[in-house]
């Protein structure tokens, strides 16, 4: 056989072969992924957030309903506990004071469409009492704390401290984007940050509406075991209108969404 006639005979199985492959395969746009026959999908859906939970029923591509995976290196979803700490130098910026309370520009900017929100619903008399807090600060809160639990808890009282107060760079105030709420009936009270706020209208409001202006409550009391800081009825964090939403909606607590 001469050598022109053998390739000619490979040529010819070449052929074959690829017209064996158009019709087992119908033809697709560039860069497409075949994920089943008769399925297709475009590379720019394959990479896609939510086509990774595609479903191929009866040769039909079918997106879940799973939101996006949560960028946690979003500002306004910083985490800070007694696990995850900021340093004493840690100073955020832009910080902003709305009725004497200081916060970041965009926490500061959802609190007063909050409060003009509640006004224009006949609810008065809710008190901004605490925003941002320094490393400094929350040093002297920390221990004066200590010191007010000493005689009852004895050698006991910084642990048992740890669950009412966050130590020194574990607390949510430094990073401007939390605020504590009391009434103005309750300025001179013995305690003015106290649990009865839970039942009152404005406590009531703020626990069923914040999430529409970005704020989460933070401790919640069913959330002890993942949060590790006792109930907080007072305590409201911004993480933004979509999160907010999400964590109100899941009843989740921040540490729960951001380990999903």
């Amino acid at each position: 056989m001469t050598i022109v006639k053998r390739y000619l005979i490979v040529f010819v199985i070449l052929l074959a072969c690829g017209v064996s492959l158009l019709l087992l395969y119908p033809k697709t746009e560039v860069g497409a992924t075949i994920l089943g026959r008769g399925v297709v999908v475009s590379q720019k859906e394959a990479l896609s957030e939510t086509s990774t939970e595609a479903i191929i029923n009866n040769n039909k591509v079918e997106k879940s309903d799973i939101k996006p995976r949560i960028d946690k290196s979003l500002p306004e979803l910083i985490l800070v506990n007694k696990t995850v700490r900021l340093g004493a130098n840690y100073t955020p910026e832009h910080l902003i004071a709305v009725r004497g309370v200081l916060l970041q520009e965009v926490a500061a900017t959802a609190l007063i469409k909050m409060l003009s929100a509640m006004e224009k619903e006949g609810i008065h008399g809710i008190v901004p009492y605490s925003g941002y807090r320094s490393y400094n600060t929350q040093e002297v809160v920390y221990s004066n704390k200590i010191d007010s639990l000493r005689s009852q808890y004895k050698e006991k009282a910084e642990e048992e401290a740890q669950s009412l107060v966050a130590p020194p760079g574990a607390s949510e105030h430094q990073t401007g984007l939390s605020v504590d709420f009391t009434l103005e009936k309750f300025l001179g009270a013995k305690y003015v940050l106290n649990y009865d706020f839970a039942n009152t209208e404005q406590g009531r409001w703020l626990r069923k509406n914040s999430w529409r202006y970005g704020f989460i409550l933070r401790y919640d009391e069913s959330k002890e075991d993942a949060t590790n800081i006792a109930y907080e009825p007072w305590h409201y964090r911004y993480v933004g209108l979509e999160h907010a939403k999400a964590i109100y909606e899941g009843k989740f607590c921040l540490e729960e969404y951001l380990n999903m």
